[in-house]
């Protein structure tokens, strides 16, 4: 009778405090600007010259990288722009942050900034920022930016000193000791903006040519400077296969405890993965490992999703949930088409969100489908982590674009060449018209709860995700180092999201009251 009066009694606060907490309806909180103190917003104003038809990759938005710079255990945030400079936020603790960037020596005003690595580079024990620089008419012309820390907040620039002023279009990079000499190496995305090469079908470059070509710089120490000095080993290393790369991550796909990497690239472009030799060298064996791989590959990330020891792999693409959009959007290429590219190399691609599930013996099995997970619209960055603390990595996704340009109406008119239009420069000039009036892509970033290690349930509003955005970069972390994890997602032309994680919160309140009681 005891033990039932008790469990009564239980339930009885833990309704109380749902009645009393409303932030316990939804697992996230989103907190104002005026709260928190990051006011970032990657904002992207277009005109004739600035336009997504000079340059494909406008609207990819920027990215977003923590550390703990100062050494006080909080974790602090640098947002990477666009049209817009970068900012440095310090953690003052509560989810309060404090905008620190002109102080810090950090600036990228002018500078088209999109991936942000935040990595000790020259292992003095202080987080440094390296920026991956691309944006218009970026050929060959913008050096990376690696801002050191100098260990009171302030940072100086050394890109061109250590090696790593890389002057391509670079979109990401991520550092990992790739020959395990206990040093950390780097590879570089490259991407590039839009060009006939993308998205005609022909012979994939494969020997290192092609401009849009990933590096790889390896950490070689320098006695007389007394810092790395990182030296350009593509080549040599095999990295040498062409990609309009817009996601990496490292993992060890063949599980033979030596770093490998998946690349997840856009247009035609395959997925490309990188299988360490253990001898400095890599192999491309995408199409051994994987069946069939995203077609208009944007991010990814690797984590165990059912707790078997072995790293899955996540790539998102852009085919959209709402069956009207799916109906007027164009979409894949036609048969031909994909037959033709199959004999290209170029591998079985689908325009959807691809889970590969490892299965422990150098092979992985898709289920995104059956996870539940294939259709995201227009998707950005995918983050598996357990946000709701119960062993299982879930998974949040940004979305969004600026324009929606993949409409069939707009897409016929753009490819339209009748005389109606008159002469090139004028067909131009009405498509630029018509684009002033396309609306954005618009929609709640996307959550999904994983159930069961294989399956996961859509819990994009029952975790307080319902604000339509054009969402990019996004990061997680415990930012109130309160036990669970919180948000941060980069939105274009608005102000970025900061995400409260509250399921500590009303445990905490829950066991307050339950002391009280038995008090």
């Amino acid at each position: 009778m005891k033990i039932n009066n008790l469990f009564v009694l239980v339930f009885a606060l833990v309704v109380s405090s749902c009645a009393d907490n409303k932030k316990s309806e939804t697992l996230f909180e989103r907190l104002s600007a005026s709260y928190t103190g990051i006011d970032f917003e990657n904002t992207i104003t277009t005109n004739d010259s600035i336009n997504i038809l000079n340059y494909e990759y406008l609207y990819n938005g920027g990215g977003v990288g923590v550390g703990d710079f100062n050494k006080d255990n909080l974790p602090d945030v640098f947002f990477s722009g666009n049209l817009t400079s970068g900012k440095l936020y310090l953690n003052k603790g509560a989810l309060k942050f404090e905008d620190i960037t002109s102080a810090s020596g950090i600036n990228t005003s002018g500078k088209w900034t999109t991936g942000v690595s935040v990595i000790d580079v020259n292992q003095d024990g202080y987080d440094d920022v390296y920026l991956s620089v691309g944006g218009m008419g970026n050929k060959s012309e913008f050096p990376n930016l690696l801002y050191i820390n100098n260990g009171d907040l302030t940072f100086t620039e050394a890109a061109a000193e250590y090696g790593l002023a890389d002057q391509g279009e670079s979109i990401q990079a991520v550092f990992f000791d790739y020959d395990l000499d206990g040093d950390l190496d780097m590879y570089l995305l490259t991407g590039g903006g839009f060009e006939n090469s993308a998205i005609s079908v022909r012979a994939m470059q494969t020997n290192g040519t092609a401009r849009n070509t990933d590096r790889l710089y390896r950490n070689d120490y320098n006695e007389k400077l007394g810092h790395p000095v990182f030296t350009n080993v593509s080549a040599e290393a095999g990295i040498t296969f062409e990609g309009f790369g817009l996601g990496v991550s490292v993992l060890d796909a063949n599980n033979d405890n030596w770093p490998d990497l998946y690349i997840s690239n856009d247009y035609l472009s395959r997925d490309l993965l990188y299988v360490n030799q253990q001898n400095g060298r890599f192999n491309e064996e995408g199409l051994n490992y994987f069946g069939h791989m995203s077609h208009f590959s944007m991010g990814n990330d690797v984590a165990d999703i059912d707790n078997d020891g072995f790293t899955d792999v996540i790539t998102v693409d852009m085919l959209p949930e709402d069956l009207k959009r799916r109906k007027l959007m164009s979409g894949a290429n036609s048969y031909d088409i994909f037959q033709i590219a199959l004999r290209y190399g170029y591998g079985h691609q689908y325009m959807r969100n691809m889970l590969q599930h490892n299965n422990g013996d150098g092979t992985y099995s898709e289920i995104g489908q059956f996870a539940g997970i294939d259709k995201t619209d227009w998707s950005w960055a995918p983050l598996l982590a357990d946000f709701d603390n119960d062993g299982f990595n879930d998974l949040y996704i940004t979305n969004g674009f600026g324009k929606d340009i993949t409409d069939m109406d707009f897409v016929k008119f753009r490819e339209s060449r009748s005389s109606s239009f008159g002469s090139g420069g004028q067909l131009q000039k009405a498509v630029k018209d018509c684009l002033v009036t396309r609306p954005a892509i618009k929609v709640a970033n996307y959550a999904f709860k994983n159930v069961d290690g294989q399956s996961f349930t859509k819990n994009t509003e029952a975790w307080g995700f319902d604000e339509a955005s054009i969402s990019s970069g996004a990061v997680y972390a415990d930012f109130d180092n309160d036990g669970d994890l919180d948000l941060i997602a980069s939105n274009i032309n608005a102000p970025a999201f900061v995400y409260k994680n509250i399921l500590n919160d009303s445990f905490k309140l829950f066991k307050s009251r339950f002391k009280r009681f038995k008090k």
